[in-house]
């Protein structure tokens, strides 16, 4: 099937980094398309905040992707604009020993950056127009294409791309309930909100921090640590710098309600790890929030009806994973380019456009199910010690996992 250009009209749903990157590529690329988020704009832009994430094996699609002035601002996203950190360094992530301190191994991430998820999303919304405040509640097929309900709002077009996250509505609409259920894993996690620190108390922790992320199971307990430097502000001024640290505990209990008990558990467990961790838990003021993050993961992930490749899935919408392989953001860049070159195939050069989507379907299922897997797996080996040296991370490494699932 061949749509000439002037009617092919792409609706994004979702407008995290994922649907904004697919708008830049249609943008370079002269195809039609609106991007409508379900948030109102001012909890849109709170919400992104400070959270951090890694780009690595995705980075080249991303700058592939991105018109030369945005690449060229790429670095201005990071958690440290300011400076580009030893390559030798970033790209092996340290393992340590949460007890002692001990270098366990250097995983290897092929060039990684740390990117601030709020000045992503803006950098990724130059030129480009975001509805906001649109709730989809209906997506229906017809013979000319697709067409969208948002709160009464009909709209229409070629195909839909949902990119609506990991509660994705869309997902809801290709998939039947219980198949798109999530599950909860036995792990409560608390995260600190961003603190900052006096300035000889952050130089301390930076002094012994990766400029990408630092890993730190814990032998005699069922906790891993994960920290990073979130936001270098002001590099002369080191009491501006915000750090980050996420403690997960083996369990099948909920994290408490109440603060103080958050508070409470969160110092117990980090009480018991070696420096900086534990000056870092004792320096944290009484007004830094310890928050309780849910994770959830599409388990039994199932392949998704495509209507004729009228309608698909893209980033944590066709595979919300855990974040223990730092995996996330990569596997959704990979997408993004992986449908890109499907659509233009069909729009600049008359491919059918079922096969095209049929094969990026087909990608995204394959490669999302291969990592919701190893996410999963490398969860339980970071709480468990027995396990870690032999989890598929500690193995092969960053690059590998990423390679290995490209290829399937």
């Amino acid at each position: 099937m061949t749509v000439p250009v002037p009617d092919f009209h792409i609706i994004i749903v979702g407008a995290g980094a994922t649907g904004l990157l697919i708008a830049q590529g249609l943008k370079e690329a002269g195809i039609a398309y609106t991007i409508y988020e379900q948030q109102d704009e001012e909890t849109y832009a709170r919400r992104a905040g400070q959270w951090t994430m890694a780009l690595h094996s995705a980075r080249p699609y991303l700058e592939s992707i991105l018109p030369p002035v945005l690449r060229a601002k790429l670095n201005s996203v990071t958690t440290n604009p300011w400076s580009e950190p030893d390559p030798a360094i970033a790209a092996a992530i340290p393992f340590v020993n949460g007890a002692t301190g001990e270098l366990m191994a250097k995983i290897p991430m092929p060039s990684p950056k740390r990117l601030i998820r709020g000045k992503l999303r803006e950098l990724l919304r130059t030129g480009v127009e975001v509805r906001f405040g649109m709730r989809l509640t209906d997506v229906r097929v017809e013979d000319g294409g697709v067409v969208a309900v948002f709160d009464g709002e009909v709209v229409r077009g070629s195909v839909l791309v949902g990119a609506d996250g990991p509660r994705s509505v869309v997902r809801g609409r290709l998939v039947d309930a219980e198949a798109a259920a999530l599950q909860k894993p036995n792990i409560m996690v608390f995260e600190n909100a961003f603190p900052t620190f006096p300035r000889e108390q952050a130089l301390f922790i930076h002094a012994k921090s990766h400029p990408i992320v630092q890993l730190a199971p814990h032998p005699h307990q069922k906790t891993s640590l994960f920290s990073n430097v979130a936001n270098v502000v002001d590099p002369a001024r080191p009491e501006t710098w915000v750090f980050h640290y996420c403690l997960s505990i083996w369990t099948a209990e909920d994290a408490p309600e109440n603060a103080e008990a958050r508070r409470a558990l969160f110092k117990h467990y980090i009480s018991r790890y070696c420096e900086p961790y534990k000056s870092a838990g004792e320096w944290l003021s009484q007004d830094t929030p310890i928050l309780a993050e849910k994770f959830h993961y599409w388990k039994n992930i199932t392949r998704w009806n495509n209507f004729g490749g009228k309608v698909t899935l893209a980033g944590d919408a066709a595979h919300p994973m855990l974040p223990f392989t730092a995996q996330g953001l990569n596997t959704a860049f990979e997408d993004v380019k992986r449908f890109l070159d499907a659509i233009v195939k069909v729009v600049h050069h008359g491919a059918d456009l079922q096969t095209e989507m049929d094969g990026y379907d087909e990608s995204a299922y394959t490669r999302g199910k291969r990592d919701i897997e190893l996410s999963a797996e490398q969860m339980y080996a970071y709480h468990h010690w027995e396990e870690i040296m032999t989890s598929p991370l500690m193995k092969g490494g960053y690059g590998t996992l990423t390679n290995s699932s490209a290829t399937n």
